[in-house]
Order: C-alpha cells, then sequence, then structure tokens
C-alpha cells in the first residue's frame, strides 16, 4: 500500500535500518496492517472498512543496528475512501408496522399507513437514498375475486397506495398512505413493496413490505342461500321434529357457508339425518340392510348452494324408497353456517314472521327449522311463512327469505258414508239387476282414498252377489215373495 524508507548517515551495521509499527498505535489499527522490517512496505492485513474507520494514523518506528541503537518516528495517516458496498437500510416506525397496517374498508383516501427511514452508511453519493413504490404487479394480494383483481392490475391509473418524503433536519422519512378506498369482500389483505435505492455507480437496491390488511366495516347484509325454501313435511309429524337447517352467510368477516351431510341413523326411534360435505352436484345411494322389518334403498340427492346464490330451487328434498317399511325416516338436509373467524359483523340471529310461522319454530343461533304444532292436512296442506335473519354488527343488518312448507298426506283418516243406506225394490225383482249404491268418502288423497268395498254378510231369505268396485247390489236369483207381506234384509258391507 506503501512504503516507508529512513536513512542513517553510519557506516556498516550501524546504517542497517529495520522497521516496526511503534506501540503508540491504537491497537485496532495495529491489527488492520503488516509492515516488512527490511522494506518498509506496509501492507493491508484486514478489510478497512470506511464506516468504522475513516482517517487511520500509524507511528512506524526506524532502528539502525548499533550496539547502542538509535531511532527515529514518522507518522503515516491513511485516509479511507468509501466504497458503495451497503445497500439502502429501512426502519418502520413505529417497529410493529414492519409487517403489518390495518385499513379500515370505506375508509377515504390519504390514511396514514405506515412511516419509515430511509439510510445508507456509504458516504456521498453512495449514501443518498430515494425511494419508491414498486410494480403494483409485483405486490400479493388476498382475494375472492382473481378476474376483477387481474382487470384492476390492468388499469395504470389506477393507484392504491401513495408514498411521500418528509424531510427531516437529521434523517429522511417517508410515509405511505392510502390512495383509494378498499372493499374487504374484494381485497382483505394487501403486502405493499417498498424500493429504495442509492445514488452509487452502479447503485444498489433494498426492498422493504408492509402487509396492511383491511379490517372490516359492517357494509354487506346476510344473504340467503335460496329466495324461497320448498319443503315437504307429512302430516302429523311429532312436535320438535327438525325439518331443515337454513343456510344464511355474511359477506363481512367471521363466516364462511358450507353445507354439510353425514349419515346418521337415531338407534331409538330409526331416523335417518345426513351430515356430509356437499361441495358438487352429486348422487349417492345408501343401503340400509338390517333384520325385520325392512331393507330400505334410499337415494340421497346432495346440492352446493352458493352463498349468493338468487334463484329458488323448487326441489324439496325427498327419500326414495324401494319398498313399504314402518321405520320413520326423515332426511335432514342440513344447510349449514359456518364461523371460522371470530367477527361480530358475521354472526347471525333467525327468526320467523308470517301468518302460519306459529307452527314452526327455529333456533336463533342454529337456524333449525322445527315443528311447532301438529300438522292436519285435511285441515291446510301448505303453509307460508318468512325467515329472517340479522348480524351483530353495528348497525345490524338483516335480510329474509320465504318459505313454503307442503304438507303430505297420510292414511289416518277412514272412510264415511255419505248418505243412510236404505234400499226398497219390488217383488219379482230380476236377479243380478241393481238394487242401490253405497257412496263412502275418504278425507285423504291419492292412493289413501282409494276406496273398496266387501260384502260381509247377508241376513235374507236367499244370498245376494255384490261387486267390490261399483259399490252396486244386485240379487243372486230371483226370489218370488208375495206382495202380501212385507220384506227386508239386512247386508253387512265393509268399505276400506
Amino acid at each position: 500500500m506503501v512504503k516507508v524508507k529512513a536513512n542513517d548517515i553510519d557506516e556498516g551495521s550501524n546504517a542497517q535500518i529495520k522497521y516496526r509499527i511503534s506501540s503508540l498505535t491504537k491497537p485496532e489499527f495495529i491489527r488492520l496492517f503488516t509492515l516488512d522490517p527490511i522494506t518498509g512496505w506496509i501492507h493491508v492485513q484486514w478489510e478497512v472498512d470506511y464506516e468504522i474507520h475513516k482517517k487511520i494514523i500509524l507511528t512506524i518506528e526506524a532502528n539502525d543496528g548499533g550496539s547502542l541503537p538509535r531511532s527515529t518516528t514518522c507518522i503515516v495517516e491513511i485516509t479511507v475512501l468509501d466504497e458503495n458496498d451497503h445497500s439502502p437500510e429501512l426502519h418502520f416506525e413505529p417497529a410493529h408496522l414492519t409487517n403489518y397496517a390495518l385499513v379500515p374498508e370505506n375508509e377515504k383516501p390519504g390514511r396514514l399507513v405506515a412511516v419509515f427511514t430511509a439510510q445508507d452508511k456509504d458516504s456521498g453519493d453512495n449514501g443518498r437514498v430515494s425511494c419508491r413504490l414498486a410494480e403494483t404487479r409485483k405486490w400479493t394480494f388476498d382475494t375472492q375475486n382473481k378476474e376483477k383483481l387481474e382487470s384492476l392490475l390492468l388499469n395504470p391509473t389506477e393507484i392504491l397506495f401513495s408514498l411521500q418524503q418528509m424531510h427531516m433536519p437529521f434523517s429522511i422519512i417517508y410515509k405511505l398512505t392510502t390512495a383509494s378506498s378498499f372493499d374487504r369482500e374484494f381485497i382483505s389483505k394487501i403486502t405493499v413493496w417498498i424500493t429504495c435505492s442509492d445514488y452509487g455507480i452502479p447503485p444498489r437496491n433494498s426492498t422493504g413490505s408492509v402487509a396492511v390488511r383491511i379490517s372490516d366495516v359492517n357494509d354487506e347484509p346476510p344473504i340467503f342461500s335460496q329466495t324461497h325454501y320448498y319443503f315437504n313435511i307429512n302430516e302429523n309429524t311429532e312436535i320438535g321434529t327438525i325439518i331443515n337447517k337454513i343456510n344464511a352467510t355474511d359477506p363481512d368477516e367471521g363466516t364462511a357457508s358450507a353445507c354439510e351431510c353425514t349419515p346418521m341413523v337415531e338407534k331409538k326411534r330409526g331416523f335417518l339425518r345426513r351430515d356430509f360435505e356437499c361441495d358438487e352436484m352429486a348422487r349417492s345411494k345408501t343401503i340400509l340392510k338390517g333384520t325385520y322389518p325392512a331393507t330400505k334403498l334410499v337415494s340421497l340427492y346432495k346440492t352446493k348452494y352458493s352463498s349468493r346464490q338468487s334463484n329458488a330451487d323448487k326441489y324439496p328434498p325427498s327419500v326414495n324408497s324401494d319398498c313399504v317399511s314402518p321405520v320413520d325416516m326423515y332426511m335432514s338436509n342440513h344447510m349449514s353456517q359456518k364461523n371460522r373467524k371470530n367477527g361480530e359483523n358475521a354472526k347471525l340471529t333467525f327468526w320467523l314472521s308470517g301468518q302460519n310461522a306459529n307452527y314452526f319454530d327455529v333456533n336463533k343461533v342454529t337456524g333449525y327449522l322445527t315443528v311447532q304444532k301438529l300438522l292436519d292436512r285435511e285441515l291446510i296442506n301448505e303453509l307460508r311463512f318468512q325467515i329472517h335473519a340479522a348480524d351483530n354488527g353495528m348497525p345490524s343488518l338483516n335480510s329474509s327469505a320465504d318459505i313454503t312448507i307442503i304438507i303430505q298426506d297420510v292414511n289416518d283418516n277412514p272412510p264415511s258414508i255419505l248418505n243412510k243406506i236404505e234400499f226398497y225394490i219390488l217383488e219379482n225383482h230380476t236377479a243380478s239387476l241393481a238394487i242401490g249404491k253405497i257412496t263412502a268418502y275418504d278425507a285423504d288423497i291419492g292412493r289413501n282414498a282409494e276406496i273398496t268395498f266387501t260384502l260381509i254378510q247377508c241376513i235374507a231369505y236367499g244370498l245376494n252377489t255384490f261387486n267390490s268396485s261399483d259399490s252396486i247390489v244386485h240379487e243372486s236369483y230371483e226370489n218370488y215373495l208375495s206382495n202380501k207381506k212385507n220384506f227386508s234384509q239386512s247386508l253387512e258391507i265393509m268399505y276400506t
């Protein structure tokens, strides 16, 4: 690096000179260099850092070879030149904002997000720093709508954040502020990347990031999976029976919709329920085998319900069976609302309203819809009412959906005779000719209302025949009777 040289006007060994670094030199300087004792060359032994030592002073001592050596010293002053060996450093204030910041959704632009200083340990242009926002496409976004995000990133005029420099006496400070309003239901988190560069040749760069969470505001009402629910239920269903679990979701923070249907059988009453994940349209068959009285083949239909479904699916849950069984079965079409995050804005409360709502009850927390009163199809065959859901936000938002319950017939009514059965015939009535017609009525419907007639007993002078399908009584043969006597006969007829 540098050579020192001393002269001695003596001769011989008295003029032979050796060099060494004097003990008057600071120890941290001594370890950085070596000195050749013969040539006087000073060499760098350890890396010299400008940021630690900008000027180094070495005291060099020269000694001759005389019996009584004489010495002299000189000062070597070394100026360390700066090299652009440091990248800018970002320091966020306060420190907890280094990786996390909160911005409420719908907040007006200009909200302060983060403050940081940018420093470079180098000097001159090597230590001058400027910062800028990295390209938006290099940021990371948590979003539920990737197509909309792609369109946003392709728009060069859309500015989400602004970075401004504040000139302070002893440091350079930058502040990051919002330049747009945000919708948490669109973007819930943004990682903003910042690039800082010095003015060295070549320049050195460094990057820092701020994770910005968009905090939720209660700006979305609950949404039912359908605008109109249709369910089938048998009349005389036991009070407390679960009809369905109504699904409602809130796009605000704190919920995620799911449809669960898991096969489950109650051992005591033999009720069949389902509660398994319904993430796609599917059809599965489950064969329930056992001892007497029945073997059931049940077809389950499961459907995915979108959290924003607008059209009504008018297909009530159903059970298809290949044989008649006394096992009481019903399906719990388990459309559930799950809270996977904590958030009052998405916690829902359910209630019913409408003229027929008193027939049913809904659990205000779970949304389970149950029977509250006995249902008689012969009195009313269809019930309409509304279900409502409200969130716990401030202020609270709510929405509603229509429910139609279709009462299915059960064979709970015996046939009844509409009129008094009393027939009059003339003597010498021709055999096989109709005597009269019996009319019966069943309040049930369908097959439950189809009536057949059976002649159980006939007390008379002769036997009669009875047509079970047309309920007309015919004479089996001619009874020759005297018109001078009153005549009557008794028929016992069973109608089912």
